[in-house]
């Protein structure tokens, strides 16, 4: 029954799309959870389950990358890649880069207490982390996790 409702829903959605990329209907997010001291219960408050949220990411051994990422039901629907496709970089290896806050969060969590160092950054308002940077392991090049959220939008 779920995938029966998802499939329509979808199919409006992607109907919106043009070439230069999906025509939605975002909006600033006004309910305000900003005095809610932990960061991931601050985030869960909005309950946000389909919003728009720009991000970016370091590897060490490509180029920084990033993408405009479209969130549907809490998954990832859409997502454009801000460096122009003609460029040549690993599509499929960038793909595996996006993620949604939640599995931000997640993320983070797993790396607490099991990495060299974890430091992290959150939006004082929505509470998801705007940087996180992660050194898995000391004395080893190449392993770290940069990977930095900004201008989240509601969709509507």
């Amino acid at each position: 029954m779920k995938k029966i409702i998802l499939i329509p829903i979808a199919i409006l959605f992607l109907a919106n799309c043009s070439d230069s990329g999906l025509n939605l209907n975002v909006s600033e997010i006004e309910q305000d959870f900003s005095h809610i001291e932990d960061p991931r219960e601050r985030w869960e408050a909005y309950q946000l389950e389909d919003y728009y949220i720009e991000q970016t990411w370091v590897c060490e051994c490509q180029p920084p990358s990033g993408a405009d990422t479209y969130i549907l039901q809490g998954k990832i629907l859409q997502y454009i890649f801000h460096e122009d496709p003609s460029s040549g970089r690993d599509k499929e290896y960038r793909a595996t880069k996006i993620m949604t806050v939640d599995e931000a969060f997640d993320l983070i969590e797993s790396y607490q207490g099991n990495a060299y160092s974890v430091e992290i950054k959150y939006h004082p308002r929505f509470g998801y982390p705007t940087e996180i940077n992660i050194d898995i392991m000391e004395n080893v090049a190449d392993e770290e996790i940069h990977h930095n959220f900004r201008n989240l939008k509601r969709i509507n």
